[in-house]
């Protein structure tokens, strides 16, 4: 019989139940339950489908390309993504959901449907478990018997992890079980998490083998190689702890696809970057079907002898070269980390890589403008509330890094460019406005002439002066406070301070000024979007904005950069509220790549979206700046990051760090806060419950993205330094060239690499020896087969002497900068067994 009529009966009894409803019912997979946004399960779409924030309540969920429900807007309740997903009909779904919940075809439950669902409820309360293989059979209970279960041991060899595998007819299904200070949890393993097969990996001295996946790592083990891999699949290696493998001979084995090569190149530039950094080869294993793995390559080779194929792999690691960042020039410092391009909104990441792949330069160079561009775009229109008392606005600070020639502008002009046309345009509209108001003004000037002469005996009442349209602008080049005010007055939703060169912008503080100090307050309130009270001699006495939210990106050669990284410019809080990209420098090459005028119209209609934004209050008619609060959701990530920030932030010794460590818990707000209102400008929609409230997905990406600008923060301290003095900066770039010349220098070579000593062999040699009386460097005779000639060797240059490069108080740029303690696997093993049980019985590994 049909169940029309009970819909809503049967409807309010599946209210908190959505999610294991559609495990039971639709078969989905947990993955695409979780809120966040990722592959449609029905059309695949990329990054297109997430459920919504109430999903267990109503069962609601979009697809953006396939699922979009009866006006756009999502498919509102469980029973209509059960008819989209399946293709059910009506009756059918109600009939399927009523069956889960126990309620017969003539609508007399077994049991009273409350009491089932209590049932249900109370067996699931339980999330702690004593042993590993009661949480695994939870899950069994579930999903049926698993097909594989993969346990990850600390150094100690003690089990803290398993993944769980159920292959079936719909595809696989994996769930992480993990041990914490309670006991066994249904869920991830935390932050830093063991490599897979640790124990046998540090009783191994040969190459250490990196494949994707438990699957792939066993199946290397089982033809005799030392093998690992990361828990958390393709996009998670970040989060596993890969400082055992410092210093080892690595050789990892991608997939063949293009997650598997991401993969590859996100643990290699890892592995590089540790102390002593690891040796990395990058290997592809030859004859890969389309997104196969090493269990694949043997599989096809099961006639040949284990002993032979570990030499084919041996030998292809043999012949392979150093991994080095695709096209890149060497540089010294610390390694450049890949920029997260994937955690952005689709359209956002599409047009980054285009971009960058049409200019030849690295990603972060046009997303790091970008991100501020749309900031502005959001404005005084949206801010973040953290709590009532602490709320951040939608205002980015950021500058990309480089020399002359180092496709800096280009990069800018990329990012800028669907905004500076939607700028064209609203120029010219207001040029039509001018016109329409120069002939308003003119005939109401001769309508005041002539209430002058009769009107107004007659008690007639003036004519009403029309009033000047104000242009809405965004894009601002005038870097000074006097030229900002009477533009905030007129675009109360904020501007954008774009400039080619900041060299320009941080010159002119206080450039009009007899008393100096009076501009860094004003902008540093300006990055908060606070008030800003303006005194001139001339014309307006007074002028005060309210809420001056001005966004600022550009690029800035090194030496301007070493300039601002003087004291002034900490004690100010200048320095702390900028973020840097500063990625090595591209070997440039001809590409006929471009930009797709598709990529570039999806953009501009999201800035449009963006800029459209607008909150009046009806009885002031003034701009309202909308708070969007946390979700409940959101907001227990956020206090867990919070506190784990809190602490990385006071283990910095360095003050000047710490500082600029303890703005980037507001950026990480900030980020969040401008992935929320994109995602939401794509979807076309900012009403409604899900637009109000920030979920937990954007958060993350807010912190993920914070957290790369930290680690380049920290890179661009380790490579430059704080300038203190002149003496200082000249000493520290002397350093830099030396270390482009491998440590070893002449006096002849410095001649040639540096212009101010090119004609002054003399200054050169005395430069030299300055760095020999600091204990940085000395000088020996190298044989030539001729006449010795003396070269300088710079300390700590692989000649075995590890003296440090910053004796005392200078800071040079080879030393990493204090830093958080990174907890080994060992020591995070120790942690966690004094309160677990001592003995492998009692933890219950399947």
């Amino acid at each position: 019989m049909e169940y029309k009529q009970d819909a809503g009966e049967l409807k309010r009894l599946a209210r908190g139940h959505w999610a294991e409803i559609m495990e039971a019912v639709g078969g989905m997979e947990p993955r695409y339950l979780d809120g966040k946004n990722g592959p449609c399960p029905r059309c695949g779409g990329r990054d297109r489908w997430r459920v919504f924030d109430d999903f267990n309540e109503t069962g609601g969920a979009i697809c953006n390309q396939c699922g979009k429900g009866k006006n756009g807007g999502g498919m509102a309740d469980g029973f209509s993504v059960l008819e989209w997903f399946h293709g059910w009909s009506f009756p059918e779904t109600l009939r399927k959901v009523a069956a889960y919940l126990h309620v017969d075809s003539d609508r007399k439950p077994h049991k009273r449907p409350q009491d089932v669902l209590k049932e249900k409820s109370k067996k699931n309360t339980s999330s702690v478990f004593s042993k590993a293989s009661e949480a695994v059979k939870r899950q069994e209970d579930k999903l049926g018997p698993c097909s594989t279960c993969w346990t990850y041991r600390n150094a100690s060899g003690e089990p803290v992890g398993l993944v769980v595998r159920w292959d079936t007819a719909e595809g696989k299904t994996v769930r992480p079980v993990s041990r914490r200070s309670d006991g066994w949890h249904v869920g991830a393993m935390p932050e830093q998490r063991p490599l897979y097969r640790l124990p046998e990996i540090l009783e191994t001295d040969g190459p250490v083998y990196v494949c994707e996946g438990e699957k792939a790592t066993d199946a290397a083990v089982s033809i005799g190689l030392s093998a690992t891999t990361s828990s958390g699949g393709s996009g998670a290696p970040r989060k596993t702890d890969w400082s055992p493998l410092a210093g080892r001979e690595v050789v990892v084995l991608p997939d063949n696809d293009e997650a598997g090569r991401k993969y590859a190149e996100a643990v290699a530039g890892i592995l590089t970057a540790l102390e002593p950094s690891a040796t990395v080869k990058v290997v592809e294993l030859p004859g890969l079907p389309s997104k196969g793995d090493i269990a694949d390559w043997l599989e096809e080779r099961d006639a040949v002898d284990p002993d032979e194929l570990r030499g084919q792999v041996e030998e292809m690691a043999d012949a392979a070269e150093q991994w080095e960042p695709l096209e890149m020039a060497k540089e010294t410092g610390p390694a450049f980390e890949p920029f997260p391009v994937s955690i952005l909104p689709s359209p956002i990441e599409k047009y980054v890589r285009e971009a960058s792949k049409a200019i030849g330069c690295n990603p972060s160079f046009v997303a790091t403008p970008l991100l501020s561009i749309l900031a502005a775009c959001v404005g005084n229109s949206r801010q973040i509330e953290l709590k009532q008392s602490w709320k951040e606005p939608c205002v980015f600070w950021a500058a990309i890094v480089g020399n002359a020639s180092t496709l800096k502008s280009p990069a800018i002009d990329a990012a800028a460019s669907e905004l500076r046309k939607i700028e064209t345009e609203r120029l010219r509209e207001h040029q039509e406005s001018m016109e329409e108001y120069k002939r308003d003004l003119a005939i109401y000037k001769a309508d005041l002439a002539n209430w002058q002469r009769v009107g107004r005996n007659e008690g007639e009442p003036p004519p009403e002066e029309p009033r000047e349209p104000a242009a809405r602008r965004v894009i601002v080049s005038d870097a000074t406070v006097e030229a900002l005010c009477p533009l905030l007055e007129e675009n109360p939703r904020g501007l954008l301070l774009l400039l080619d060169e900041l060299a320009a912008w941080i010159s002119g503080f206080d450039a009009y000024r007899a008393s100096k100090g009076k501009d860094v307050p004003q902008w540093l309130s300006m990055h908060r979007a606070g008030q800003i009270i303006v005194d001139r001699k001339t014309g307006k006495r007074l002028t005060c904005i309210p809420r001056g939210a001005v966004s600022v990106t550009g690029g800035i050669q090194p030496k301007t950069l070493q300039r601002i990284m003087g004291p002034e410019f900490f004690e100010n809080g200048f320095m702390s509220r900028l973020l840097f990209a500063m990625p090595l420098q591209p070997v440039r090459r001809w590409t006929d790549d471009d930009i797709n005028p598709e990529t570039g119209t999806q953009l501009r209609a999201i800035m449009e979206r963006l800029l459209d934004l607008m909150e009046i209050d009806p009885e002031t008619g003034e701009m309202i700046t909308k708070d969007l609060p946390l979700s409940p959701e959101a907001k227990a990530v956020w206090v867990e990051f919070y506190n784990q920030h809190a602490q990385e932030q006071s283990r910095l010794e360095d003050d000047d760090l710490s500082s600029l460590w303890g703005k980037l818990e507001g950026y990480a707000a900030r980020f969040a806060l401008l992935d929320h209102v994109i995602r939401s400008a794509i979807e076309g929609d900012f009403s409604g419950f899900n637009h109000d409230k920030i979920g937990p997905e954007s958060l993350r990406v807010g912190i993920e993205l914070s957290r790369w600008y930290g680690r380049e923060v920290e890179r661009v301290f380790a490579i430059f330094g704080k300038a203190t003095s002149p003496e200082e900066q000249e000493t520290r770039e002397l350093v830099r060239i030396v270390q482009k010349k491998g440590g070893r220098i002449t006096t002849r070579e410095l001649m040639r690499s540096c212009r101010k000593y090119r004609s002054a062999s003399q200054a050169a040699e005395t430069a030299l020896k300055r760095l020999v009386k600091q204990g940085l460097g000395r000088f020996e005779n190298e044989e030539t087969g001729g006449r010795p000639k003396a070269v300088f060797i710079l300390t700590g240059s692989g000649d075995g002497d590890r003296t440090p490069l910053n004796p005392g108080k200078t800071d040079l740029p080879l030393p990493l900068p204090p830093e958080t303690k990174k907890e080994t696997a060992t020591e995070l093993s120790e942690g966690a067994v004094e309160t677990m049980p001592p003995s492998t019985e009692e933890w219950g590994i399947v």
